[in-house]
């Protein structure tokens, strides 16, 4: 019974030494005969970032899944080398260069974060060959001469544009301000952003840059009346920005201020303002911001074969243990960014076994130009579903992708209210209200403009019509008296020619009045109303020589009788006068033509700002449509000259002999009835005064069958020659009985000289009988 149980006690020791020594040889790692390859990275673990330590996980976590897949990268497994680049670019470069010197051969490097060092690495990469992937915000990227081997996986603020401009287009934004500080990551995306604008039809009504200060551009916006503001700055800027719009009151319902999306969360809770967070907690509410969007929430299948709820769980439970990590919702991109670049390889791997090449991963070195080319061509075709939604490039090899668009929800926090595809240019509205205001409604971009169109009241212009028809008929009704009566005496006496002159040149400043009164009020073309304005130009400086020319002819041959000491009789016939009224006619022709050939009418359209406001939001401008020549101030000075000159000279020449009256012309800007019912009302008055002045006295001879000068004339038998004579005005028909009593004594005095020598010579006969 001993031996048995002694037996059976050794066997079970046999097979527990059995199983042991199974259990341990099955325990044992199994050798890993995959050829590694490296990529260098650089993350900002420490130092002035907004990325800090998130992102070294995310990378590793996508090594992770990229090495445990048998078809990618097939006897390969994928490492990463990194180190702490401190947001320091002289930290970074020192690093990248350690890395280049070390023996092991870094297939790309990776860069995340910190524009100010990502610029000159991924420059100095290109010595070393290498590609260089970053998830950095700075433009500068998209050029292709200084980066033709950079990728960006992330969206730039450039790009960031986008979305902001669509929703200036969403809310009808037609008018924009931009403010930004003069660094070149801002600048270039600003540039971007005006370039968009510019596109879209939004007008840019100010764009502004400041380095250390920008309150005085603030107070530029308030001054300009800018209500949708750009500003792109760093943080500590935002700040001051925002304390000197607190103080001006550029906050609330008639305000909307965008801003970039990566600062800190409540970055506005700093107290390096002289505002307090309180003052600036109202300023920045409701700003709304974009920046891309890292995390595609449609929870499809990705590349890694998982959904994104699945690894953003899984990456969750990676850093549980790290940590309070930052950044935590920008770490698919570079989760992306690590599988871009594992994909790349692993197509130029297949792309050397296909084509019977001898060229493997392992071979790369930082001289080997065509090795480099084909990572170039497979990244450029990169196309694959990410965490952060489809992961391709455009022609600049920046990521084409989704943006989200935030807007600072009342409790301080960004609330994501809408996602934009860079890829369809659409927007994706989250929340069912879209934007939220302080107001009813979405801010206007400014005042409300209304333009009212400013013209001649039609009252005052058919009154206007009214009355110079009435001139019409009764200049043409003294026209057809004088032609009539022109055999009469005193019609003869009185110049009938140059009264008919007078007449007609009367006629025509009274269509000349109405000319003057159309505009754009009537139902006319631009085209018409060019003519219209062209032709009371003509008329009204034609009309005026005739009427004014002809008073003038009349006074002048009055003033050349009355001036006449001698006793050799002049003789001025109407053929002198009416030549020299052709001569004011042709000047007027020959200055008119000039004009209308060498500088011909415009028609803008003069906006007339009121003092007088609807509401706060409404100004109301009068607008009229006017027609000018660029020169015309020139063309009007010569025409005033010689009409004034006439009228100077006439003046002169009337007080010699009778005196005469100057018109006065007021022109008043602003109120263009005002203006066209003086302008009326003296051409009218003065053209009536001239017509009844002239004509008036002759029909009261008329009426009184010329007893006057009936009786002015007895005894002027044989005088011949004196012919018809003018006037200016009732006082020059005096001065024609003046003239004939003059003659007449002449007569009286001759005729007595003829008797006294008659008398004598008879007186000789007798005194030689």
């Amino acid at each position: 019974m001993v031996n048995i149980t002694m037996a059976i006690e050794k066997k079970s020791f046999i097979f527990l030494l059995a199983y042991v020594w199974l259990q341990s040889a099955a325990c044992q790692p199994v050798q890993d005969t995959r050829t590694p390859i490296y990529i260098a990275g650089l993350f900002p673990l420490t130092g002035n970032s907004l990325i800090k330590d998130a992102h070294p996980p995310a990378a590793q976590l996508a090594l992770n899944h990229i090495n445990a897949r048998e078809d990618i990268l097939p006897g390969y497994k994928l490492f990463m080398i990194y180190n702490d680049s401190k947001c320091d670019p002289g930290v970074a470069m020192r690093a990248f260069v350690d890395q280049m010197v070390s023996p092991t051969v870094k297939q790309v490097i990776f860069i995340s974060g910190c524009s100010i060092l990502a610029e000159p690495v991924s420059q100095m990469s290109l010595h070393w060959n290498l590609l260089s992937v970053v998830v950095a915000q700075s433009p500068a990227f998209s050029n292709k001469k200084s980066y033709p081997y950079t990728f960006r996986n992330d969206i730039h603020d450039g790009a960031a544009a986008e979305p902001k401009v669509q929703l200036m287009r969403e809310y009808g934004w037609k008018k924009v301000a931009i403010l930004y500080e003069l660094r070149p990551i801002f600048s270039l995306a600003m540039k971007n952003m005006e370039a968009l604008l510019l596109e879209d039809g939004i007008e840019i009504i100010a764009s502004e840059t400041f380095q250390d200060a920008p309150e005085r551009q603030v107070q530029r916006l308030k001054d300009i009346d800018a209500r949708i503001i750009v500003a792109s700055c760093y943080q500590e800027y935002a700040r001051r920005i925002f304390c000197e719009a607190y103080k001006l009151k550029m906050y609330g319902s008639r305000y909307v201020w965008m801003l970039i999306g990566w600062y800190n969360e409540k970055w506005w809770e700093v107290e390096d303002t002289n505002c307090t967070i309180d003052e600036l907690s109202n300023a920045v509410a409701l700003y709304v911001s974009t920046q891309g969007y890292a995390f595609d929430r449609s929870n499809g299948i990705t590349i890694n074969q998982k959904n994104t709820l699945q690894t953003e769980w899984e990456y969750l439970n990676y850093i549980r243990n790290m940590g309070n990590l930052r950044a935590l919702e920008d770490w698919p991109f570079t989760y992306d960014s690590i599988w871009a670049i594992a994909l790349a390889l692993h197509n130029s791997s297949e792309y050397f076994i296909s084509n019977n090449m001898s060229k493997r991963l392992e071979h790369f070195t930082y001289e080997d130009d065509e090795m480099r080319s084909v990572y170039l061509g497979f990244m450029q075709k990169t196309n694959f579903r990410g965490l952060s939604g489809e992961v391709l490039f455009d022609q600049y090899q920046d990521r084409i992708g989704l943006m989200k668009i935030e807007q600072l929800a009342y409790d301080g926090y960004e609330k994501m209210i809408a996602v934009y595809d860079q890829k369809s240019k659409e927007i994706h509205w989250v929340e069912k209200d879209k934007l939220v205001f302080t107001g009813l409604s979405a801010p206007l971009d400014g005042a409300e403009v209304i333009f009212e169109n400013v013209v001649i009241s039609k009252a005052l212009f058919y009154s206007v019509v009214a009355v110079t028809c009435a001139g019409i008929i009764v200049a043409v009704a003294f026209l057809v008296v004088s032609i009539y009566f022109r055999n009469s005496r005193v019609m003869k006496l009185s110049s009938p020619n140059i009264n008919n002159v007078i007449s007609v040149g009367a006629v025509i400043c009274y269509v000349a009045v109405i000319i003057l009164g159309v505009d754009m009020g009537i139902d006319i073309s631009t085209t018409t109303f060019g003519r219209f304005c062209l032709a009371s130009a003509w008329l009204l400086s034609l009309g005026f020589s005739l009427v004014f020319g002809g008073l003038f002819a009349k006074s002048w041959r009055v003033y050349k009788v009355f001036a006449n000491r001698s006793k050799k009789k002049i003789v001025i016939k109407d053929k002198h006068l009416l030549a020299l009224i052709a001569g004011l006619i042709v000047i007027d022709i020959i200055t008119l033509s000039v004009w209308t050939i060498l500088d011909p009418m415009e028609f803008p359209e003069v906006n007339y700002p009121v003092q007088k406001f609807a509401d706060i939001d409404t100004v109301i401008y009068r607008k009229r449509i006017t027609c000018r020549s660029p020169n015309q101030f020139y063309y009007q000075a010569a025409i005033y000259i010689c009409k004034g000159m006439l009228l100077l000279y006439g003046t002169i020449i009337a007080y010699e002999s009778s005196a005469i009256g100057i018109p006065v012309t007021i022109v008043i800007q602003n109120d263009v009835n005002a203006a066209f019912a003086i302008e009326s009302a003296l051409i009218i008055v003065n053209t009536t005064a001239t017509m009844l002045l002239v004509f008036v006295p002759k029909f009261v001879l008329l009426k009184q069958g010329e007893v006057q000068i009936s009786v002015a004339l007895q005894g002027q038998s044989g005088m011949s020659g004196l012919g018809s004579t003018a006037t200016a005005t009732q006082n020059v028909d005096r001065n024609v009985i003046q003239i004939l009593r003059k003659e007449l004594k002449e007569a009286k005095d001759r005729e007595e000289n003829l008797q006294k020598e008659n008398d004598q010579l008879k007186k000789k006969p007798e005194e030689k009988f």
